[in-house]
């Protein structure tokens, strides 16, 4: 039976990584593991690899030998192309918006490399402004988990996430910065509207009026 196997990281999307980090977690048997990590990294179902002749099987495991340890190259790559697009990574933080900024904290709150497609996604845009203009960020996300490698994803990853835990505390006094500025915009707002049609104060103006603790509203 033919199974095309990979021979390294570099033959690894980001969508089978997520997958091999999840399950190496449960516990299960070693011929268990070893079954579903050839199901997962072969792209076969686990009927198919049940009925692969033993020889076979131990040849597969022998290969897979790279998997022992997370052995990738922390050198990041200026750009990489997927699909005939090239991607190109934002290394200047000042270009990232608010919104950029929160997603990505939540992203991460779900566990380690579990979002890593959908974090690159925001760091990581097309270098033609055309394609940027037309892919949603969750298009992009979608081909990074299929497509993109792992030894390209990682050292990218990696950069932005220590650069991101040594800035985590101003990120959030910017963020409440900009939350303040921007209820401060819809109380204004608010009360121009009432004044115009006689209405009286809602509930969200009675959050925008609440009163800021730690930089954020109550």
């Amino acid at each position: 039976m033919r199974v095309r196997v990979p021979l390294s990281w570099a033959d690894i999307p980001i969508g089978q990584f997520s997958a091999i980090n999840e399950y190496l977690k449960k516990d299960s048997s070693q011929l268990d593991k070893q079954i579903k990590l050839i199901s997962i990294v072969c792209n076969q179902d686990i009927k198919t690899i049940n009925k692969i002749k033993l020889k076979q099987f131990k040849e597969i495991i022998k290969k897979f030998k790279f998997l022992e340890e997370l052995n990738i190259s922390n050198k990041m790559v200026k750009s990489f192309w997927i699909r005939g697009i090239r991607y190109k990574f934002r290394k200047n933080l000042n270009h990232f918006t608010a919104e950029d900024l929160i997603d990505i904290m939540s992203y991460g709150k779900d566990g380690e490399y579990k979002n890593i497609h959908k974090i690159l996604a925001i760091y990581c845009r097309p270098e033609k402004w055309q394609f940027w203009l037309k892919q949603k960020h969750i298009e992009r996300a979608d081909i990074f988990y299929k497509r993109m490698s792992v030894a390209t994803a990682l050292p990218i990853y990696v950069f932005f996430s220590n650069v991101l835990k040594n800035l985590l505390p101003h990120i959030e006094t910017y963020l409440g910065k900009t939350l303040n500025r921007e209820m401060k915009i819809i109380v204004k707002m608010t009360k121009e509207l009432s004044a115009d049609t006689g209405v009286g104060s809602s509930p969200l103006m009675d959050l925008a009026t609440a009163t800021p603790q730690n930089g954020t509203p109550s």
